[in-house]
């Protein structure tokens, strides 16, 4: 059987979507240590994995502040608490 020894990730990266399988390029980076002339796409590979894991922990710190924003367009919560959390999150992020 062809692929699908990583979920197809080649496809998931053609289509912009190898962020949604972090395991996989780890499993990735992994292999590519085993091939003689794999170095640089390994390192590559790594690097990918690294960025996409700060993406991560920067969407995380944001959560809050996305939460507010999206709950005062629905109407569930006024300007007043999306200030609220701009301001702990300025003073946070200092």
């Amino acid at each position: 059987m062809s692929g699908s020894s990583f979920c197809y990730l080649c496809s998931k990266a053609a289509n912009g979507e190898a962020s949604e399988d972090l395991g996989n390029l780890r499993l990735m980076a992994d292999a590519l240590k085993g091939y003689p002339s794999g170095a640089k796409a390994q390192a590559e590979t790594a690097a990918i994995v690294g960025l996409i894991e700060e993406a991560n922990r920067r969407a995380c710190v944001m959560a809050s502040v996305w939460h507010d924003v999206e709950w005062h367009h629905s109407g569930d919560v006024g300007e007043d608490t999306v200030e609220e959390t701009l301001k702990k999150y300025n003073e946070e992020a200092k």
